[in-house]
């Protein structure tokens, strides 16, 4: 059945469906994509990145020694001592040390 000018208007609906359609899978490909750069970010973490975002944020609320324990808590070592008398000492790392450097969440398959 033409009408308005020879479109058939059933034809004009299932264009607009399918069309309607592949908007929905080019948005659902895009939410996709960002859940997945958002995984990727989130299991790049590391401890020392957000223990530097978390000691920066609660910095306001520390005093100076207690902000300093913090910082000294994650000390890699190996620096020459400050201890008057110390000679060729160096110091040692703090009990967090070797934390820093690990991935914050592992990885399913790393489980």
């Amino acid at each position: 059945m033409l009408v308005d000018g020879g479109t058939d208007s059933r034809e004009v609906e299932r264009e607009e469906q399918a069309a309607t359609a592949e908007r929905k899978v080019a948005a659902a490909a895009i939410v996709t994509a960002a859940l997945e750069a958002q995984a990727a970010r989130v299991a790049a973490l590391t401890v020392d990145e957000v223990w530097s975002a978390y000691v920066t944020e609660r910095r306001p609320f520390w005093g100076d020694l207690h902000y300093r324990d913090h910082i000294d808590k994650t000390e890699a070592g190996g620096l020459p001592s400050g201890r008057r008398g110390g000679g060729k000492q160096l110091t040692k790392p703090g009990p967090l040390a070797v934390l820093m450097p690990l991935a914050l969440k592992c990885q399913p398959d790393q489980a």
